[in-house]
């Protein structure tokens, strides 16, 4: 008699089914949209195997809606992005630089501003955390110029006052680096007004204290993600206890890997559930209903304030004799 377990693991993927070239539309905050609504979009051939699982391989390119003009080039194998990748600005300058392994940023970075003048060399380290154990800190910085060319940080060491724009926000954050980590005091601004005060020991993060919307907030972590209550091992619980393996995909013998993606809000409900990488329509919609009926998780902390995050839960429907 057969019976299912589900697995929240990896598993290999079925040999390739057929290839197509692709343009899919997105935002500014990199979510898939409309041509309408979008700000860039990607060209590249997507593969699909016999799960139904679909990825990105070869070279793919982005571009900006509004002046067709190149955007961004990089590689993926099976879905991740590997090697070389390069961004550029609208005006056709080199914005970015810099080389992925499985879609993580690793070594060397130069970044551009859009006259072309050297902004900074940054360099992730192989092996995540071990720089910081917070991914927004997890990164030496090497050399920085300002926008006038003057290099305010010299191998690793010097004061770093770095301006961006957040949206329509503009955004700045200064303190001194030394040996290319965080040290002493930093600030964030946003459209000129302080938004944290943060303090570091040679790259360890101490605490901060954040302003947003006149609240006050002191931490002492800089930040947090999302959490199911209890922890993964109550959500492997959750989900074991209540997945139901849909009866056309179990008398057809259909296995495979959906990657289900949500919103955790601030309160800790979830929303714009949706598949991004399915298997089967019964099997896809078993998945969906399955998250929606979650309990609200614990939301996720950034600067000691709760915020919304994405979720990329991944469900492996696998049979057994």
């Amino acid at each position: 008699m057969k019976h299912f377990i589900l697995l929240l693991l990896f598993t290999f993927e079925s040999i390739i089914s057929f290839s197509q070239q692709t343009k899919d539309f997105f935002n500014d905050d990199n979510e898939e949209t409309d041509e309408v609504n979008a700000y860039y979009y990607k060209v590249g051939v997507k593969v699909r195997n016999s799960s139904g699982s679909t990825y990105y391989i070869d070279t793919v390119k982005t571009y900006y809606v509004k002046t067709n003009s190149l955007r961004s080039v990089s590689n993926y194998v099976e879905g991740f992005q590997e090697g070389e990748y390069k961004e550029y600005f609208e005006n056709g300058n080199l914005k970015e630089t810099g080389v992925d392994e499985k879609s993580r940023d690793i070594g060397k970075w130069k970044s551009f501003y859009p006259d072309g003048k050297p902004q900074r060399i940054v360099e992730y380290p192989k092996k995540p955390g071990d720089i910081s154990k917070f991914s927004e800190l997890d990164f030496k910085i090497l050399d920085y110029w300002d926008s006038t060319g003057a290099q305010t940080v010299i191998n690793g060491n010097g004061h770093y006052k770095h301006y961006f724009f957040d949206k329509d926000v503009l955004r700045k954050e200064e303190g001194e680096v030394v040996n290319g980590l965080h040290d002493y005091a930093w600030k964030g601004y946003s459209n000129g007004i302080l938004s944290y005060s943060e303090n570091f020991s040679q790259g360890s993060f101490l605490d901060g204290i954040s302003y947003h919307e006149g609240n006050i907030f002191r931490y002492n972590v800089l930040s947090e993600p999302a959490e199911y209550p209890g922890g993964m091992k109550k959500l492997y619980k959750f989900l074991n206890s209540n997945i139901g393996y849909p009866i056309i995909a179990r008398k057809l013998g259909i296995v495979g890997r959906v990657f289900v993606q949500f919103v955790i809000n601030t309160d800790g409900s979830l929303s714009d559930v949706k598949i991004i990488k399915g298997v089967h329509e019964s099997i896809d919609e078993e998945s969906l209903r399955l998250v929606r009926s979650m309990p609200k998780w614990v939301p996720g902390k950034s600067r000691g304030r709760e915020v919304k995050s994405k979720f990329v839960l991944p469900l492996t429907y696998n049979l057994q004799r």
